[in-house]
Order: C-alpha cells, then sequence, then structure tokens
C-alpha cells in the first residue's frame, strides 16, 4: 500500500513536470489527478485485499469487504470517465451528447454497477442459505 501511494505521488509528479509548461492550470491538475487515480485505487485495493486476508483467517469473513472493493470501482470508474470527459472539454474538444456517444463513455462505470448488483445478490443468497441451514458457507 505504501509502494502504491508512493508510485501514486511519482507519476502525479511526472505528469506535472511534463505538463507544466504546455497544458493550463486547471487541465494540468485534472491530468495530475487522472495519472494518480490508478496507483491510488491500487492502495485501496491492496489495502481492502489484506483486511479480507485477515477476516479470513479469524473466521469472521463476511463478504462485506468484496462489496467495498467492487464499490471502490464502481467511484474509480466514475471519476476516471468524467476526468477524462472534463479534460477533453477544457481542451476545446466537443463532446456530444448522443446516446451511441453516451453508451461508449459510460460502458465501464454501467459494468462494475452491474458487478456490485450480482455481487451483492450472490452475497444475500448465501447469507439467507447460512440462515436456513446448518451448513457455514463463510459469509
Amino acid at each position: 500500500t505504501v509502494f502504491s501511494a508512493i508510485f501514486a505521488g511519482a507519476e502525479g509528479w511526472q505528469t506535472f513536470d511534463d505538463l507544466v509548461d504546455t497544458e493550463s492550470r486547471s487541465i494540468l491538475w485534472m491530468q495530475v489527478a487522472n495519472s494518480s487515480l490508478a496507483w491510488i485505487v491500487i492502495a485501496f485495493l491492496t489495502s481492502t485485499a489484506g483486511f479480507m486476508l485477515l477476516r479470513l483467517k479469524r473466521g469472521s469473513f463476511s463478504g462485506s469487504l468484496i462489496v467495498l472493493s467492487i464499490f471502490g470501482m464502481v467511484v474509480y470508474s466514475f471519476v476516471n470517465t468524467s476526468l477524462q470527459i472534463a479534460i477533453d472539454i477544457l481542451q476545446g474538444n466537443a463532446y456530444e451528447f448522443n446516446v451511441q456517444n453516451i453508451i461508449n463513455t459510460l460502458s465501464v462505470p454501467f459494468g462494475w454497477i452491474a458487478v456490485l448488483w450480482v455481487t451483492m445478490t450472490i452475497l444475500k443468497g448465501l447469507r439467507q442459505k447460512q440462515a436456513q441451514s446448518e451448513r457455514y458457507w463463510g459469509i
């Protein structure tokens, strides 16, 4: 997690150094945030995976950390997409609000929403099965 945070800072600094003379300040800071965002999410996911492993070893795994990880990916995909759209608009490119363009732009965030819904449904079903029977499913 610490290394991911260091890499996020290094990636942001490299982007800042590359674009400081060529881009306006608003575009520059959005580019820095967008370039560091992936490493920030990696740090979040590795922390969550560590907590999952600890809870699994203790026998108190509930599946909520899986949902939290996938929710983090939903947030990341929306933030990443919105930053890319904002950068394109600030650079003077036009964003057309038609159905095909919106579907192409938001397909990844909506895909992560679908994964989140499926995961929550599976976990809810496993919890109900565990409550009805004597078998422990680990959820």
